[in-house]
């Protein structure tokens, strides 16, 4: 995705560990709107929690080393990326969904 010329990318994180019941999807929130960032973050059912945002290059890595520190009770223990080819419409928030 382009814009103003700039390249966006889109990511998809899977970060397992404890990360449901711990505020992390309000964390993870917090600072996607601090950066920016569109997309949505979710519980999976494995425990894990999903999440793809779009954004610059700079701000995605500032944002993953975000994920790692995560809320103050949780512990990430690991984080999938993948990079995603087609971008969905975020209509231009970061949503929490149930």
């Amino acid at each position: 995705m382009k814009t103003e010329n700039k390249l966006y990318l889109v990511k998809q994180y899977i970060v397992s560990g404890r990360v449901q019941k711990v505020w992390y999807r309000s964390y993870v929130k917090k600072h996607a709107e601090r950066l920016n960032l569109k997309g949505f973050v979710k519980n999976l059912k494995d425990g894990s929690v999903e999440i793809v945002a779009c954004a610059d290059e700079n701000n995605l890595k500032i944002f993953k080393n975000c994920l790692y520190k995560g809320s103050l009770f949780s512990k990430v223990n690991e984080i999938k990326e993948n990079e995603i080819k087609q971008a969905d419409n975020f209509n231009n928030s970061f949503l929490i969904i149930d």
